[in-house]
């Protein structure tokens, strides 16, 4: 009996000390969490907490890995078509200051396959009008042709030297002629102020049919030149000198010379 009385003390002394913890916290509850506010306390527990939690969150899910993108695959460029070629019956059948194709030319070609240090010239064919005689057997005129020339730099002197090299096979079954001498070469041709200073060597001076066929000469070169644009009148040299005649009959080169001059 004594040793269950003594428990039962013993219950009651706890129970009653709760008790009264319990009243004096809840008499002191503010002043015990600034307490615990104040010496961070709290902070400390929430801290060692969370951190499981951060741990976790660090973690990145597999499922929310990006893979990665597969390579796009590149269309193979396109070879450019090589543009059709221009017949020589189509370009006789255009205006003759048109630029009707662009032509790769070998310089010094050999015969061997190799193509290493190859020097290759750029020629341009225009549709060039040349002027030659047209000889009936009793007099001369002049006839306008319009075929295709090749030029480097100088459309204006490759033409002219086109004229010089006289009608073609066609040509001459249309009883064309050229009065120029055949043994006459360009120096030169510089146009400046719409005048054509055309050089001429010392050849171009005589001509084997006389005074008319000296006429019919200039007139070649002089209508020829001036189918260019730029060209109004033609200044003609002989070995890079002005004369004042162009042979012994008095035909005057002295100054410019037009269509209309002679």
């Amino acid at each position: 009996m004594k040793q269950k009385r003594k428990t039962s003390l013993g219950c009651l002394f706890w129970i009653a000390l709760i008790l009264l913890v319990l009243v004096i916290f809840l008499f002191n509850r503010k002043r015990i969490e600034t307490v615990l506010e104040t010496t961070g306390f709290i902070d400390v527990i929430s801290t060692s907490r969370e951190e499981p939690e951060i741990e976790r969150r660090g973690e990145e899910p597999e499922s929310s890995r990006e893979e990665p993108a597969p390579a796009l695959e590149t269309p193979e460029a396109e070879t450019p078509e090589a543009p059709e070629e221009t017949s020589p019956d189509e370009l006789e059948s255009s205006e003759p200051e048109e630029v009707i194709a662009l032509e790769v030319v070998p310089e010094n070609s050999s015969s061997s396959n190799s193509t290493e240090n190859t020097n290759v010239e750029e020629r341009r064919v225009r549709r060039a009008a040349l002027y030659f005689v047209f000889h009936d057997g009793s007099k001369g005129e002049l006839r306008r042709i319009v075929r295709p020339v090749y030029y480097v730099d100088s459309p204006l002197t490759d033409t002219l030297r086109a004229l010089l090299e006289g009608p073609s096979g066609s040509e001459l079954n249309q009883n064309l002629i050229s009065l120029i001498p055949g043994d006459a070469t360009i120096r030169s041709v510089i146009v400046k102020d719409g005048i054509a200073y055309i050089d001429m060597s010392e050849e171009f001076r005589f001509n084997a049919f006389g005074y008319e066929g000296s006429v019919l000469q200039l007139k070649q070169l002089i209508y020829t030149a001036t189918e260019f644009a730029t060209v109004s009148q033609v200044q003609f040299l002989i070995d890079g000198q002005k004369q004042q005649y162009l042979n012994p009959e008095g035909l005057y080169i002295g100054k410019p010379l037009s269509r209309e001059s002679l």
